[in-house]
């Protein structure tokens, strides 16, 4: 669910700017695909993950900021402009709108996961440093090792930044600063939520992408600090694949074995949630599986 998460995330808000900055002349009938697309957008990523909402959140700063500060965004300054955000704030305030109507029976689901799980509530800085290094080259690497690709890493996006004269900058960082921020306030800071921040990981790149706009020998510089952080990860991806101590549960295998040995009195016993539907993935017949009951996790 992870992956369609941050799918979800990262088309829902190329719908949004769309529809934000789209200023041709349209029929009344080609103006409405964009709301209804992103209505459908935002239902699906509601539906998808108890995540997702910060993303809806996003998009209303971005919104905001247009409103307060127009000057941070290229080619949205001028009347045509104006009339046109006026109608995407009207727009957006709408869609959301309906889009969570139609999440409203799942409201209590979402109250549930999101209040039930709180994190280790690490400082903001050592958050940043332990989900920046998962974010950047993974877990696999010693901090010694990463250092020097997160590093590079950082330098790509600052001068992304600076290169852009930020303009082309606010909705990356907009799109990376609030998923990390909501993750901070709610608790969600423990390495087993880390996961949830893969809807920023698009946007990390379009940060880092945006320093090859240097020209000359200077593009030098992102090209040579690009090739640090991919050596980063491949050394990361290395380890996951080599490494005994990165392997998961082999769920496979015991399927394999218990169906190899078909004893006549088998049965298997789940002891921990979320365990049966990766276990009956491989196992699909013979022995009766017998989870933990509902509620008892």
């Amino acid at each position: 669910m992870y992956a369609p998460l941050a799918l979800l995330a990262v088309l829902s808000t190329w719908v949004f700017w769309q529809w934000a900055t789209d200023n041709r002349s349209r029929e009344d009938a080609a103006e409405l695909a964009w709301p209804v697309s992103y209505t459908f957008l935002l239902l699906a990523g509601l539906y998808t993950h108890y995540f997702f909402p910060i993303i809806i959140l996003a998009h209303g700063i971005l919104v905001a900021l247009y409103l307060f500060a127009p000057q941070l965004f290229p080619n949205t300054i001028g009347p045509q402009a104006d009339h046109r955000w006026l109608r995407i704030t009207l727009g957006w305030g709408s869609t959301a709108a309906i889009a969570v109507l139609g999440y409203v029976v799942w409201v209590p689901v979402f109250l549930r996961q999101i209040g039930g799980r709180a994190g280790t509530s690490p400082d903001l800085m050592g958050f940043l440093a332990e989900s920046g290094k998962w974010l950047g080259v993974g877990d696999t690497l010693p901090l010694p090792t990463a250092t020097l690709p997160l590093i590079a890493g950082a330098i790509l996006i600052l001068l992304g930044i600076l290169v852009s004269a930020r303009k082309r900058a606010v909705l990356p960082l907009v799109m990376t600063a609030v998923p990390f921020g909501g993750s901070f306030l709610v608790g969600a800071t423990d390495p087993a939520f880390f996961k949830f921040l893969l809807t920023i990981i698009p946007f990390l790149c379009i940060l880092a992408a945006l320093s090859w706009q240097l020209k000359g020998w200077l593009r030098v510089i992102p090209m040579v600090l690009t090739v640090v952080v991919i050596a980063g990860s491949s050394l990361s991806l290395h380890a996951m694949y080599t490494d005994p101590a990165y392997a998961r549960a082999d769920y496979r295998g015991m399927a394999a074995r218990i169906a190899t040995e078909a004893h006549p009195n088998a049965a298997i016993i789940l002891d921990a949630p979320n365990q049966w539907e990766v276990f009956t993935y491989y196992h699909r017949d013979g022995a009766p599986v017998f989870p933990l009951p509902e509620g008892s996790a």
